[in-house]
């Protein structure tokens, strides 16, 4: 068939575009209706030929609206090279697209579907629009002539094709080249809800690039467009799922960050339905004892021996995925073991007397930090991040020695209550405490101390004293290249930054 003249696909239908050698080759319509003609998304790239096969079906003046259902620079182009040849036509267009429109003083009547209830009104007919956003664009529409039964779909339905054909040829080819461009270029979730709420009874659909798509062959296609499936990014779920347990082992207790990350792993691989951890003698579990196929990761850390697995509802595992869940396991295992140990360490600290407590506060006191240093090491082999900060209380100069005790008392119970049993408190001067937290990005721990900071500045002190104090912080990321002492001096250096600083007004 040749392209040299229009197309007539229905009665009032025709196909106005040029055979290109493009790979992306747009597809142009025109809705004939008496005297009144539509343009459907024109390109600047077929401005060579579609000027000749408009003439011949109408006059130009007789053009009085072009349907834009995409945002694109062809369009743009397309509608600047109208403007000087049509007469009194109105671009009709979602608010959405309009918006981007304008800003290219085209000067231009605007017809906003979505403010006119999402019909154009011909002479002896009424144009529907279906609202399809984000394929490709936050405002994209497809266009219904119901007389005709033909949808105008823009980019759904669109492929790419080596060769132009305007019909459908090969089915099967078709078929996958659809798949292809509705992976690579259109939301998935998005494709499929505007695939469904095309109208059965269509029997021509007219895509933005591409075929045409007839009668028996339009459910084919919305079949193969709702089947593909949603492809994994290992890489992408693996990161999300770290941080959001970095993120949760910075706020909550162990067994409460551990339950979170069962959720989400269960939001991103529906099969999962068990998360173990075996530590010493403790045994904690989350989900149904039904798995069919099982994944473990075990290992030995800081010389406790650990298990960690997770359970599956179906058997026969692609290599892929299996891969997948034992690095994932691999990486979980240290972070998740040493904050058990931490959190059983610091329990097991309230209710035997250790030499290296603060006797007023209960907390570590300054000694503990010869005990930091192999545990900075092992941050640095296992590549985990490391943040510290200090809160310094500063007293009034007639504050009492006794009440500044009490101060210091409180302010400690306050701190561990409000930093997770994981993370490391300790006391090193009269109201200078140093907070140790593993596992924690120093943006993190600078809203837990900006938190922390404003609670301390309101918090009434000693009972019906009534007392309040001036609290100050700072918060730094330790620096591998750093030893502990030269980090503290940094850190110390550092402390009461501006923007950490809060105070009672």
């Amino acid at each position: 068939m040749g392209f040299s003249l229009p197309v007539k696909l229905k009665d009032g239908i025709y196909w106005v575009g040029c055979d290109s050698a493009r790979l992306l080759n747009s597809n142009m319509y025109l809705i004939k209706d008496e005297d009144v003609g539509v343009l459907v998304d024109p390109a600047w790239s077929q401005s060579g030929c579609f000027y000749d096969k408009l003439s011949t079906l109408m006059d130009l003046d007789k053009i009085k609206y072009v349907i834009v259902q995409n945002y694109e620079p062809d369009t743009v182009k397309a509608l600047e090279l109208l403007k000087k040849t049509l007469k009194d036509f109105q671009i009709v267009t979602h608010w959405k697209i309009s918006m981007f429109l304008n800003k290219f003083d085209l000067n231009v009547p605007m017809y906003i579907i979505d403010e006119n209830d999402w019909k154009l009104k011909l002479p002896t007919k009424d144009l529907e629009f279906i609202f399809t956003p984000f394929n490709y664009f936050a405002g994209s529409f497809c266009t219904y002539d119901k007389t005709s039964k033909t949808v105008f779909s823009g980019e759904l339905f669109s492929v790419v094709k080596n060769k132009f054909g305007l019909y459908v040829d090969k089915e099967p080819l078709y078929l996958y080249s659809l798949k292809t461009f509705h992976k690579l270029y259109l939301p998935l979730e998005y494709a499929k809800k505007a695939v469904k709420n095309i109208p059965e009874e269509v029997e021509l659909i007219a895509p933005k690039y591409g075929s045409v798509l007839e009668d028996e062959f339009i459910p084919k296609a919305k079949k193969e467009i709702l089947s593909i499936e949603k492809e994994f990014d290992f890489d992408s779920v693996r990161e999300e799922i770290m941080s959001n347990l970095y993120k949760d082992l910075v706020y909550l207790d162990f067994k409460d960050a551990f339950k979170n990350l069962f959720k989400n792993l269960q939001k991103a691989i529906e099969s999962i339905i068990m998360l173990e951890l075996k530590v010493e003698n403790e045994t904690l579990h989350q989900g149904l004892n039904k798995s069919k196929s099982i994944i473990k990761k075990d290992g030995e850390i800081e010389g406790i021996n650990a298990e960690l697995s997770v359970g599956l509802s179906n058997s026969g595992l692609n290599e892929e995925l299996t891969q997948f869940l034992e690095s994932l396991l691999d990486r979980l295992l240290y972070p998740l073991v040493n904050s058990y140990k931490r959190e059983q360490i610091l329990n097991k600290n309230k209710y035997e007397r250790n030499p290296i407590l603060d006797p007023l506060t209960g907390l570590f006191s300054v000694e503990y930090l010869e005990f930091l240093k192999p545990k900075l090491k092992q941050s640095v082999r296992y590549k985990f991040p490391i943040t510290m900060g200090v809160v310094n209380i500063d007293f009034d100069e007639q504050t009492g020695k006794l009440y500044k005790e009490c101060i210091i008392r409180e302010a400690a119970k306050y701190l561990q209550n409000h930093f997770r049993s994981s993370d490391v408190l300790l006391r090193i001067d009269e109201g200078k405490f140093l907070i140790v937290m593993p596992f924690t990005f120093e943006k993190d721990a600078k809203k837990k101390l900006m938190s922390v900071i404003d609670g301390l500045n309101q918090k009434a002190f000693c009972g019906t004293k009534n007392m309040h104090v001036k609290a100050e912080a700072s918060v730094l990321e330790y620096d591998k290249e750093s030893t502990l002492e030269d980090f503290l001096k940094k850190l110390d250096k550092s402390t009461f930054e501006p923007i950490f600083i809060t105070q009672l007004s």
